[in-house]
């Protein structure tokens, strides 16, 4: 009845809708571009569709003509329908009646309850909307379908009254024995039915919580059979966590008030103690008597819970060490931020990098790492003892935060202590492991009270110490801070540099140490800064190092010293040039865009070699080693620059294409004055000869220092005794051009 009632109060709006709808749509109509004719358009289609969404109802329209022809309709078949005989009824109709709804219409399809026709204004149209009982009952259960869930509900509370109905009226008409039978089927159908309903169904009383009705399925969810919940030998409620209570409560008193229904997540315990998340559906309701119930179905969702809270873990935690990761750290230090601006409390930041890790990692692999990773954690947390914050930012990279700080002796105490602690050697299988960390510390409100300042000079603090070797901590301080600035706008200033020609190439001549004459030059990048001046290639490299700008400057260095080779190849064919490049230059695809380069400049083989320093090129050996093959045998030369100073041995000079060693000139500065400085020399020099390499020394300013080098048996110096790095215009003048006069020869 209730539904009955519901459609049939859904048919009456609908029909009020629909003579509301049809003058809309007229006027709609009357404004398009057109007007009828733009229906006739593929575009037409669209506006119908567009009316049907904005009012929410499916329905037919079709636009007649005087004689009843259709103009447009969305009836099947489009518009070959005939309403010949509808013109004058409908005409009649429409002069007559002030209401625009025909209850039927001449040659109109059957089936359709409610038409409503309308003249187009200043047209002979006549426009006709309609709806069919399918389309009326497809808008009610869209818009209804609450209606529809709740009947369903009541229909199977019905259905079992009916069935216990059913069963008293048969006990009063047939034998006891047939009787018996006949109750014990019913009772074990309407059993069944229940059994195979997910979840349980409950109904109790809203004023005392007393329950009235209770499902088989409260065994399976909570362990406890119907009948001891109706005979209140457990309550429901006590099962809920007091956590939970008060919320169930409030949702029942809302319900109460409103009588809407209801929907709620809580925890349950069931008998044997296991915690179950379940979804509680239900409805408050006023029955004849004016008493309130409650009834509905609660559902066990503990799984889907489950995976919610493992999702919600891993947004925050740390899968490897199960530290907070860097989101949660972040969001604790904005909120430790706002909480200084408002109470005026201090508290420091502590950024944690491990010294060398990276060693450990690819010496005795990943997995190993990890459980040294997981290690370090366990001894910060065991410092930490729930008093300060602590996170895992990735890599070797932790995070401290030090809430309610009383002094700078603390965040200092507290970095002494991490360093001390982890200096102590890591025993992990068979190997003892010794670490230590480089600790950057910032301080709010001192330092800054913005969070991602806060991030910055921490950072830049681990930085300073690792300068110096690691195994420290440092404080930052105003002069970090002009610092971070100068780098920040070196970095900023990368990408304009280059658009706008901001980078120039400098020339320093290499020449023979015996005969004084010219083998070739280095390309030396020079970067004049409309604001900062000079900038030393020693500032800016590193940082194009960091960002990855060190791609894009690279090429242009390549290409740009390879277009001045060329020209002077010209004149000189057997002049080569040397280029500094990066280890992180050196990726899958260098080897071919070195040789388009070539190729495209035409230079001649063995005239273009490469320069990279030691420490870079030994931090990915494994996989920098067969590029650099690759890059050798497409003629072009590799030189060690800074030899002496990093990973120096003979090991991988023997796997290396290295054809020339470059001693550094921090041997050569005092090799007057300093024995050892001549002793490292000699054996450089000794070690190159033994192994077929060139060697050539860098920085020779005086007469003593290149006397020195000859003797030792050094090939070739380059150096400001020679000449200083000029740029490309004066190279070319001094050494190029075929004048003898002006190709300088030191002992000649």
């Amino acid at each position: 009845m209730v539904l009955h009632n519901s459609y049939q109060q859904e048919r009456h709006l609908i029909h009020a809708h629909l003579q509301s709808l049809t003058h809309s749509l007229a006027i709609d109509i009357g404004q398009l571009p057109l007007g009828v004719a733009s229906l006739n358009q593929q575009a037409g289609l669209t506006h119908i569709q567009h009316w049907q969404r904005s009012h929410g109802l499916t329905f037919d329209l079709s636009v007649l003509d005087h004689q009843g022809q259709p103009v447009v309709s969305t009836l099947l078949p489009a518009n070959t329908l005939g309403f010949s005989e509808t013109a004058p009824y409908l005409n009649a109709t429409l002069n007559s009646l002030k209401s625009q709804c025909v209850p039927e219409l001449v040659g109109y399809p059957n089936g359709h309850d409610y038409i409503c026709a309308k003249k187009l204004r200043g047209t002979p149209h006549v426009l006709v909307l309609s709806l069919t009982s399918q389309q009326i009952l497809e808008h009610w259960l869209q818009h209804r379908w609450w209606i529809v869930s709740l009947a369903l509900l009541t229909l199977l509370l019905l259905l079992a009254l009916h069935l216990l109905i059913s069963v008293r009226y048969h006990k009063s008409q047939l034998t006891q024995g047939h009787l018996v039978t006949q109750v014990e089927k019913q009772e074990s159908e309407f059993r069944r039915l229940l059994r195979n309903l997910p979840g349980l169904i409950y109904r109790m009383d809203a004023r005392n919580k007393k329950v009235i009705y209770m499902s088989p399925g409260s065994l399976p969810l909570v362990g406890y059979h119907p009948e001891q919940f109706i005979e209140q030998k457990v309550s429901p409620m006590d099962l809920i966590e007091e956590d939970d209570k008060e919320r169930l409560y409030q949702q029942i008193r809302l319900a109460h008030q409103s009588l809407k229904p209801f929907e709620l997540v809580y925890r349950v315990r069931t008998l044997h103690g296991e915690l179950k998340w379940v979804i509680d559906r239900g409805n408050c309701y006023l029955d004849s008597d004016g008493e309130y119930y409650v009834e509905g179905v609660i559902l066990d969702i503990t799984e889907r819970e489950l995976v919610r809270q493992q999702i919600e873990y891993l947004a925050i935690q740390d899968p490897l060490t199960e530290l907070y990761n860097r989101y949660k750290f972040n969001d604790e230090l904005v909120s430790a931020v706002d909480e200084t601006k408002r109470h005026n409390e201090h508290f420091a930041m502590l950024f944690i990098d491990l010294d060398r890790f990276k060693n450990i990692n690819d010496s005795l692999g990943h997995q190993l790492g990890d459980r040294l990773l997981r290690e370090v954690s366990d001894r910060l947390r065991k410092i930490m003892k729930q008093k300060h914050f602590l996170g895992r930012m990735g890599g070797d990279e932790f995070v401290v935060l030090m809430r309610h700080l009383n002094s700078k002796d603390d965040a200092r105490d507290l970095a002494r202590e991490i360093n001390r602690v982890l200096r102590i050697p890591f025993n992990i299988e068979s190997y003892e492991l010794r670490i230590s960390c480089s600790i950057g510390i910032a301080l709010c409100p001192d330092d800054s009270n913005e969070s991602h300042i806060l991030w910055r000079y921490a950072d830049t603090a681990m930085y300073q110490v690792k300068k110096h070797g690691g195994n420290g901590y440092q404080f930052f301080t105003s002069e970090m801070s002009d610092q971070v600035q100068y780098r920040l706008k070196i970095e900023h200033s990368f990408i304009p540099a280059l658009k706008q020609k901001q980078f120039e190439l400098y020339y320093q001549p290499q020449v023979d140490i015996i005969t004084g004459e010219l083998k070739g030059a280095e390309a030396l990048i020079r970067w004049q800064h409309p604001e900062l001046g000079f900038v030393s290639p020693a500032e800016f490299i590193p940082v194009a190092e960091e960002t990855g700008f060190i791609h894009d400057l690279g090429k242009w260095i390549l290409r740009e010293a390879l277009s001045q080779l060329a020209e002077w190849q010209k004149v000189l064919p057997t002049i080569s040039v040397a280029v500094n490049i990066s280890a992180r230059q050196i990726t899958d695809e260098f080897p071919k865009l070195l040789e388009s380069m070539m190729a495209e400049y035409q230079i001649t083989k063995n005239t273009l070699e490469l320069e990279i320093t030691e420490s870079l090129l030994m931090e990915n050996i494994d996989y920098v080693q067969p590029l650099l093959n690759d890059v050798r045998n497409k003629d072009v030369g590799f030189a060690i620059d800074d030899f002496g100073t990093g990973y120096s041995s003979l090991s991988y000079l023997r796997y290396l294409p290295i054809n020339k060693l470059k001693i550094d000139r921090a041997f050569v500065k005092n090799l007057e004055h300093n024995q050892d400085d001549i002793a490292m020399v000699r054996a450089i020099i000794s070690m190159g000869k033994n192994l077929g390499i060139s060697v050539l020394a860098e920085g020779i300013e005086n007469t003593a220092q290149l006397n020195i080098l000859k003797e030792q048996g050094c090939d070739a110096y380059q150096g400001y005794l020679f000449s200083r790095p000029i740029e490309k215009n004066a190279f070319y003048k001094r050494y190029i051009v075929p004048d003898s006069d002006k190709v300088t020869h030191l002992n000649r």
